[in-house]
């Protein structure tokens, strides 16, 4: 994986398992919040409560807003997907960038992560050790037959260092 800076823009750059990853990930999310049950943690910290001490309240702030957060998540998911698809297959799939593709894929690696942290923190894995290993070729230990716990570890860990990198590229315009 890559991601750099050129002409204005963001380059991103992905091997083919790398990209095929992101897509099942996107998927998965996309479904979780148009499709999954009201009470599952992960789809609750991706449609918090807009107030938490007035259930009254936040019933009817729901009701008022839950649909068009939804599709606004949905739609930047389906953008990022469609943008890897387009590439998928090849060695690497690479998306350009623009300042509102940009901030489209922060949201989306976004909420990838708070799904995943959420799940991750259920199963009880402490996210802020620092002594767990982070690793540079996702690809590499995937293929290496990572996978359950070990392999969304893995997955998140990857997907924070990604969305650290496009923050540093966002910040550096």
């Amino acid at each position: 994986m890559f991601a750099r800076r050129r002409r204005g823009t963001v380059l991103l750059g992905f091997d083919a398992e790398e990209a095929r990853q992101l897509i099942e990930l996107l998927s998965s999310v996309s479904t979780l919040i148009a499709d999954g049950e009201s009470d599952d943690p992960a789809r609750a910290r991706l449609l918090p409560d807009g107030y938490r001490d007035d259930p009254e309240a936040a019933e009817q702030f729901r009701e008022l807003t839950e649909e068009g957060l939804i599709d606004g998540k949905r739609q930047a998911i389906a953008q990022c997907v469609g943008e890897l698809s387009g590439t998928h297959g090849e060695a690497r799939a690479e998306v350009q960038l623009d300042s509102d593709g940009l901030q489209r894929w922060l949201q989306a690696l976004n909420d990838v992560r708070l799904a995943m942290g959420t799940r991750l923190d259920q199963l009880g894995v402490d996210l802020t050790d620092g002594d767990l290993p982070l690793y540079d070729d996702v690809a590499g230990q995937l293929a290496a037959g990572f996978n359950g716990l070990q392999g969304m570890w893995v997955l998140y860990r990857w997907l924070t260092e990604l969305q650290d990198r496009l923050v540093e590229l966002a910040m550096a315009r």
